[in-house]
Parts: structure tokens; C-alpha cells; sequence
């Protein structure tokens, strides 16, 4: 097979991470919630899928709906062992014909992820955000997504909670 070649020893540190994405296989059932106006978040319900390839890369697969619209979106999820020695994420769905490619650490039961993106309704500009999945057990996980306001501080997008199904 094109690629197989022998295993190479994993440091400490690339096992963690490996193992780290584990946490987002099974199937979970979410509630979002997005914040376009103050104090007024816009709610909705996704459900989660994941799995591994391997034992290095988490797939995971969204569907719900965003402000009433259906959203459909997957992320590759992975640990670069030898070169950044971070965790790598790219991202579709069905809002933009953009892929995101996210950078990343963990910290403590978190996962940091930072990109580039554009900003909704304004093609060609370019905006920093920064995704948060904070596992909290071993059967919930929080997304936190926020974007970096005029100001330079990062404001919360959306949020959601997911429970992994029994």
C-alpha cells in the first residue's frame, strides 16, 4: 500500500495527543446556541458522529441546524507528531466554500484551536478565530466558537453542548 512503511516509535508526547482525540469518537446529541445579538442567542439542536482512522486522525460529522437553516459539516481531526508537534484541523460545511484549517494545542482538557476565515456576508476578508472543545468527562464535550472583534479581544460566535448518547 502507497505510504505503509514501517511504525515508527512514538514520542510521549504524540501518543497523548493521539489518545486525546479518542474522546471525540461515539455518537452525541447537541444544543447550540449562536450569539449574532446581545443577550439574545439564536438556539438550535445538532447531533455528532466521530470516529478514527487509525489510531492518528478523528472524523467527525455534524448535522443540525444554524438559525433555522440546516447545516451539515465534517472535520478531520490530527496530531502533527514530527514537524509543529500540534494538533491539526481541517473543516467544511455547508454555510461557505471555505475550508478552515485550524492549528492548535491542548490545555488541560481542552483542545485550542486558532484560524483564519472569512467573515459572513463579506467574502475576500479575512478574520482570526479560535475554536474550544472542552471535554468534561467522558460524555460531554462544549464547543466554544469565537472571533476576534475590531478591538483585538475574541468575542463568543456560538456554543454547543454535546452529550454522547448511551
Amino acid at each position: 500500500m502507497l505510504g505503509a512503511g514501517p511504525e515508527k516509535p512514538e514520542s510521549a508526547q504524540a501518543a497523548a495527543g493521539y489518545e486525546f482525540l479518542k474522546q471525540f469518537v461515539g455518537e452525541w446529541d447537541g444544543e447550540t446556541e449562536m450569539f449574532v445579538e446581545p443577550g439574545k442567542p439564536v438556539k438550535g439542536k445538532a447531533t455528532m458522529s466521530a470516529h478514527m482512522i487509525g489510531n492518528y486522525w478523528a472524523v467527525v460529522v455534524v448535522h443540525g441546524d444554524v438559525m433555522g437553516q440546516p447545516y451539515h459539516g465534517q472535520g478531520t481531526f490530527g496530531f502533527h507528531s514530527t514537524k509543529s508537534k500540534k494538533f491539526t484541523v481541517t473543516w467544511t460545511d455547508s454555510m461557505s466554500d471555505f475550508m478552515w484549517k485550524h492549528d492548535g494545542v491542548v490545555e488541560g482538557d481542552k483542545l485550542v484551536l486558532d484560524s483564519e476565515g472569512p467573515i459572513p456576508g463579506e467574502p475576500g476578508i479575512l478574520i482570526k478565530s479560535r475554536d474550544t472543545w472542552e471535554f468534561k468527562g467522558k460524555d460531554q464535550v462544549i464547543l466554544t466558537g469565537e472571533v476576534q472583534g475590531p478591538d483585538g479581544k475574541m468575542t463568543p460566535m456560538m456554543k454547543a453542548t454535546c452529550i454522547q448518547k448511551k
